[in-house]
């Protein structure tokens, strides 16, 4: 009995010291990237350079529903990538809209990112919030978070969007 109410106490001091916000706050000692669902690595943060990240991008829609399943085709700019062409699609799930995708600087390297969220503001500016998932050359391996901002003009043919974000990315050391 005395080791089960140890393991609650160990486990309650565990879960308080993880990070809630992790934009604000990034002090803990762990970093995770999720490659896919069945997968959750575990890295050191000392292992990434965390860095702030901005982004601007604007675009078409090809729809192919109404208005789920859509393809997204755009381009931008973001801190640490440059000038990108980005290639997102956009599925209804059970748990809403999900919007899996990558983000491609002119040399070629890609940010590959997930949505884990996505909501209307009283202003009627759509938010896409979205996990970093690894990459290709030097986002190889990195993780992050991307906050975005925008709308989607559906009057026009093909639909456009633009949207602003703001966030960070853990790239790691070696690349």
């Amino acid at each position: 009995m005395k080791t089960v109410k140890l393991l609650i106490l160990v486990l309650m001091a565990i879960s308080i010291s993880w990070r809630s916000d992790p934009i604000t706050d990034r002090s803990s000692s762990l970093s995770v990237g999720l490659r896919n669902n069945d997968d959750i690595t575990f890295r050191a943060l000392s292992d990434f350079v965390t860095k702030p990240m901005k982004t601007y991008s604007h675009g078409t829609l090809e729809v192919f529903g109404n208005p789920f399943p859509f393809n997204i085709h755009g381009e931008g700019n973001a801190t640490h990538l440059g000038i990108f062409s980005a290639e997102h699609s956009a599925t209804m799930t059970g748990n809403g809209p999900s919007i899996t995708g990558t983000m491609k600087s002119a040399n070629g390297d890609e940010i590959s990112v997930e949505s884990y969220s996505f909501y209307f503001s009283p202003d009627g500016l759509e938010h896409i919030d979205y996990w970093i998932k690894g990459g290709t050359g030097r986002f190889e391996g990195a993780t992050g978070e991307l906050r975005t901002t925008g709308a989607v003009d559906w009057s026009k043919t093909p639909p456009s969007f633009y949207f602003n974000g703001e966030g960070y990315i853990n790239v790691p050391k070696n690349k």
